[in-house]
């Protein structure tokens, strides 16, 4: 049973649960599994759906697109094999100071999605890119 016992998050974490059946990597199928109990069972969820995507300032997306287009002008780095990430791997541009910039000024939206928690603005990786 799903928490919380709401009919859209039950209704989401079936479907998702669904597609986990599908796969036909144990591994993937596994780790699949992992993340559906973490998120349907062990940690909470602040919306209706769990995960939200919300809009940020227009001035974070500007920052970080900038960043991209000058991290792939300087020339991009290959992260490496990361075990929970499947498929290719990614190309990878460090946002250097810009990280905790942005940390700090999305922080009061953070802690709002978080239910008014207290938080302290610790990591974020950088941009990965897919091809």
């Amino acid at each position: 049973d799903w928490i919380p016992r709401t009919e859209a998050w039950h209704a989401y974490l079936n479907r998702l649960e669904e597609q986990i059946k599908r796969m036909e990597s144990n591994q993937e199928r596994f780790d699949a599994y992992i993340n559906i109990a973490s998120a349907g069972i062990f940690v909470p969820n602040f919306t209706e759906h769990g995960y939200q995507v919300v809009k940020q300032p227009p001035s974070v997306h500007q920052r970080l697109n900038a960043s991209l287009y000058a991290g792939i002008a300087k020339g991009l780095r290959e992260e490496g094999a990361i075990d929970q990430i499947a498929g290719p791997v990614a190309q990878f541009v460090d946002l250097g100071s810009l990280t905790q910039e942005l940390l700090e000024e999305l922080l009061p939206q953070h802690e709002a999605w978080a239910g008014g928690v207290p938080l302290s603005p610790k990591i974020a990786y950088g941009l990965r890119l897919y091809r």
